[in-house]
């Protein structure tokens, strides 16, 4: 009977080797540098996105558990709906000056701009273009000597100044709100973990905060174009709408985990799986969770703040407190207490069994 041969170790074969004689050594240089490109490409398209860390967490979790799926929250958070836009809109007889009465003004300036506002086109203005029309209007108001009007002109501008004066705070905040560059990046209408230039858009909202301020002093011209400028910034980035995304994303995953750690606190301490849980705290929280969630926090901390002081007061709807309010039920209300749960899971596993993590413990 034929013995079988044992087989040969595999040694990587030299290009100088007999195999290769007679080739062209440029030949396979190109070829192996080919090689190495489906290589680098190979392993990029499977890097793991972050949402993959949450769910590898996840599921590492079931199979110490010995769970065939990660369990899915019950109580789904659902975000209210967006109102339309138009239930907002500023009316007509704020944003216009019939054209009889401001012919006493005609000293001040203003008529060219009223005659501009109430055109066709001009009625069809963005929403900071109507704010920088009263903003424009009320200045060259201000500024206008008493002594170039009649009594007329002068009640007609002090009327107007009392008037409006003190909503321009307010209207410069609904206009922003309005406008195309923050009405769509309030919601979540973004990829999960696509912040895009997080310094960009919190130097735009600084930016709009402080031209907000200078828009009160009606004594100085606003830089022309500033406000549009900054608007443009800010409409370049998704930075917003991905972190509104990434948190509720975020949340239901946790809820995930916290239903995987309720099951955990019936194991006995003596199981084996209580020490490979200890583990999985350490290697994968510790490592590839807890910084993923540092930074949605980091995120939230810097744009968050500027983006509430500069839409304040927003209008009393249930979708504009989801998203820009911290109160119980908001999404960031959501986002806190589902960290917190986390951490307190942990806490009372590690606690009920005396053990403590190896490394840096649950601070999510």
């Amino acid at each position: 009977m034929n013995r079988q041969q044992p087989r040969k170790p595999y040694h990587a074969i030299s290009p100088e080797g007999p195999a290769t004689a007679g080739l062209d050594t440029p030949l396979m240089s190109a070829a192996a540098t080919l090689c190495v490109i489906l290589l680098v490409i190979t392993l990029t398209g499977c890097q793991r996105a972050p949402e993959a860390a949450l769910d590898d967490y996840n599921e590492r979790l079931a199979r110490v558990l010995d769970v065939e799926e990660v369990p899915i929250p019950s109580a789904k958070i659902v975000p209210p709906k967006r109102p339309p836009r138009s239930d907002y809109a500023l009316s007509g007889s704020v944003l216009t000056v019939d054209l009889v009465s401001p012919l006493a003004l005609k000293p001040c300036g203003v008529l060219p701009l009223i005659a501009a506002r109430n055109a066709p086109m001009g009625k069809l203005a963005t929403p900071s273009q109507h704010f920088l029309y009263q903003r424009e209007l009320l200045h060259h108001l201000y500024r206008c000597p008493a002594d170039t009007l009649t009594q007329e002109g002068n009640v007609l501008k002090e009327s107007l100044l009392n008037q409006r004066r003190p909503k321009l705070d307010a209207w410069f905040a609904r206009s922003l709100l309005l406008g195309d560059e923050l009405w769509f990046a309030i919601g979540a209408a973004a990829p999960s973990w696509q912040f895009g230039d997080v310094e960009h858009s919190e130097q735009a909202l600084i930016a709009l905060n402080r031209l907000r301020e200078a828009s009160e002093d009606l004594g100085q011209a606003l830089a022309p174009g500033e406000l549009e400028r900054l608007l443009h910034r800010l409409h370049g980035s998704a930075s917003i709408a991905g972190l509104h995304r990434t948190m509720l994303t975020t949340i239901g995953q946790l809820g995930g985990t916290l239903s995987l750690l309720q099951q955990a606190q019936t194991l006995p301490c003596d199981d084996p799986a209580v020490p490979i849980l200890s583990n999985i705290l350490t290697q994968i929280y510790g490592k590839r969770v807890q910084p993923l969630l540092s930074r949605i926090q980091q995120v939230d901390r810097t744009l968050s703040p500027p983006l509430r002081q500069l839409l304040h007061p927003w209008p009393k709807h249930p979708y504009f407190d989801f998203y820009l309010s911290e109160q119980e039920g908001s999404l960031r209300g959501h986002f806190y207490v589902r960290i917190r749960q986390h951490t307190e899971a942990w806490q009372a596993l590690l606690q009920r069994c005396q053990r403590q993590p190896q490394a840096r413990g649950p601070n999510g």
